[in-house]
């Protein structure tokens, strides 16, 4: 086998290797299910970290699947709002889901395996795109698949040095890693694959002689940032600043004026902007988006927690950054990608945090860059020095260089692995732990499933935790059920643990709030009776309709009566 086929070999033993490992907590729970439902437990299908986020992006595929619907609304809220909401990714699965006849969570699960596929196969081709040699664009491959940083190295710390902790960025923003987005989220997959897209054919573009396909590549980067854009457009900030950023950087570099890559950035930008100023208008307007907005906000990340967060990545990358007349125009890029999410994230935007996601493919190109340009001729130097140059030529084969690099790298993956290991290792012990969110009583997907054959529209009052699975589950709306796109959620978390734990004396407040929300249902399960001594069977207004089990893990569903009874 020559040097590309080892390369290759290579690659997709790491993909796969990858793509199994972000898998174990689930491969776990498929056996751990038949244990758990003696004992009235079952899956929610959502891991642990973000499922309040996972159960929303259900009830979006449950609308498209069930009532063909392009243009979502807001479940997770009772006021009135627009239904114009587009998120192109959860339409196309609600469609998939609808003509297989597959169930929103299946279809979701298998998605994000196929995604993972899909953007192993496009990270290969951007590392080619980048590198020649076979071995260091393995190397690269490998910086963007399983690059992690130094939070699990920091809780070493912690506990035995007693240091202060340090809690990562890398450990609340899945969409800086890949192996946790590959865990968690198809849309995080689905934006990652096409941030590459965009990178791949922007550089297409930018070696294109002929002038009208250059045009239309960089018509199909706006294209491509024209789908991001509607279903994360956080993603699309940082590539479309490159794009503008990259074509200066290059003709300085360069000593030429870069003209097509101006035109590139020019067309692609053309293309993409009026899905920017829908997507403005809807956050501006709709009032369950613009709570959204605004429920959202993102904090700045303290520059020690970003640098471990960044790792040894981080480290080679801020090196190759000074050698920037070294680099190719493919890296050059690459590099203005780079600088883009670090100025972003620092800016006073509410989602600044959000614009880190897919900052591990830039700097994984620079950093296999620095291994190639200022690690490695140390070392090949030194070797020649100490006479075991020949040898060492022997035993690495007929690419010493890029056999060098590799070598380096498989040195510190494994240190720098720490946070992909961590992240699963977390992930897994809080499924072990067999808790809401990610279990739930049998007796409670009993009672939604009564909900859900309710024919009329309902509005569902209960706690946080019922909340977030009523529209998935039911089709319903709720007064709470995230913290985002509930509108005015702490003000209704703070009414909803009134409504359950407050004396007699309140009941006339708690008709009033029952009436200005339209309620047609209470719900009283173990997460209800948690929040206080509210008994919903000692009121006359509300009437049992729904029983499951007995004791501490009974759900009852109470429809709310009105003035005459009914």
């Amino acid at each position: 086998m020559n040097g590309r086929a080892w390369a290759l070999a290579g690659a997709f033993l790491l993909g796969g290797l990858a793509l199994a490992y972000s898998h174990l907590p689930k491969i776990w729970v498929a056996r751990e299910e038949r244990l758990a439902r003696p004992h009235g437990l079952e899956f929610t299908g959502a891991l642990p970290t973000y499922a309040d986020d996972c159960f929303t992006y259900w009830s979006w595929t449950r609308q498209a699947r069930q009532q063909g619907r392009f243009f979502f609304e807001d479940l997770y809220t009772t006021e009135p709002h627009p239904r114009n909401y587009v998120n192109v990714l959860f339409w196309g699965l609600g469609t998939l889901a609808r003509w297989t006849g597959s169930t929103e969570e299946r279809t979701y699960a298998v998605v994000r395996i196929g995604l993972s596929i899909l953007l192993l196969v496009l990270l290969w081709r951007l590392a080619g795109r980048l590198f020649e040699a076979p071995y260091l664009r393995l190397t690269a491959f490998a910086f963007f698949v399983v690059q992690g940083g130094w939070a699990g190295v920091a809780d070493v710390f912690e506990r035995h040095w007693r240091t202060a902790h340090v809690t990562s960025p890398e450990w609340w923003t899945p969409e800086m890693n890949t192996v946790f987005s590959m865990m968690l989220f198809p849309h995080f997959l689905a934006g990652f694959c096409c941030m590459v897209g965009m990178a791949l054919l922007t550089l297409s573009a930018y070696h294109a002689q002929d002038r009208a396909r250059r045009l239309k590549l960089a018509a199909g980067c706006g294209l491509v940032m024209t789908l991001l854009t509607f279903f994360h457009p956080y993603d699309v900030v940082a590539p479309t600043v490159a794009l503008w950023i990259a074509p200066p950087i290059i003709g300085v570099v360069e000593r030429r004026f870069p003209r097509r890559e101006a035109e590139t950035a020019i067309v692609a930008t053309a293309v993409w902007l009026p899905s920017l100023l829908y997507n403005a208008w809807i956050f501006t307007h709709n009032p369950a988006m613009r709570a959204w907005d605004l429920q959202n906000e993102m904090i700045t990340p303290e520059p020690s927690r970003l640098i471990i967060s960044l790792g040894i990545g981080g480290a080679l990358a801020a090196a190759a950054l000074l050698s920037v007349r070294q680099m190719s125009t493919p890296l050059l890029f690459m590099a203005s990608w780079f600088v883009s999410h670090l100025v972003l994230i620092h800016l006073p935007f509410r989602f600044q945090r959000r614009m880190i996601g897919g900052i591990q493919f830039p700097m994984g190109a620079l950093a296999a860059f620095a291994l190639a340009a200022i690690v490695s001729p140390p070392l090949v130097a030194w070797l020649a020095r100490s006479g075991r140059a020949v040898r060492w030529r022997r035993a690495l084969g007929p690419a010493p260089l890029g056999a060098a690099v590799l070598a380096i790298a498989c040195v510190v993956f494994p240190f720098e692995s720490a946070g992909p290991r961590r992240i699963v290792h977390l992930e897994w012990g809080a499924l072990r732990a067999a808790k809401y969110p990610a279990w739930v009583r049998h007796t409670e997907v009993d009672m939604f499933a009564r909900l859900e054959r309710e024919h009329r529209e309902c509005v569902v009052f209960c706690s946080y935790e019922m909340g977030g699975l009523v529209p998935p589950w039911t089709g319903h709306r709720t007064y709470l059920g995230h913290y985002a796109l509930t509108i005015e959620a702490k003000r209704k978390e703070d009414e909803v643990r009134r409504f359950y734990s407050a004396g007699a004396e309140d009941d006339a407040w708690r008709r009033g709030l029952l009436a200005s929300m339209r309620a047609t249902h209470v719900l009283w399960t173990a997460h209800e009776r948690a929040l206080g001594e509210f008994d919903p069977s000692t009121r006359p207004w509300l009437r049992e309709v729904f029983r499951a089990g007995d004791g501490e893990g009974r759900a009852v569903i109470y429809a709310v009566l009105t003035d005459d009874g009914r």
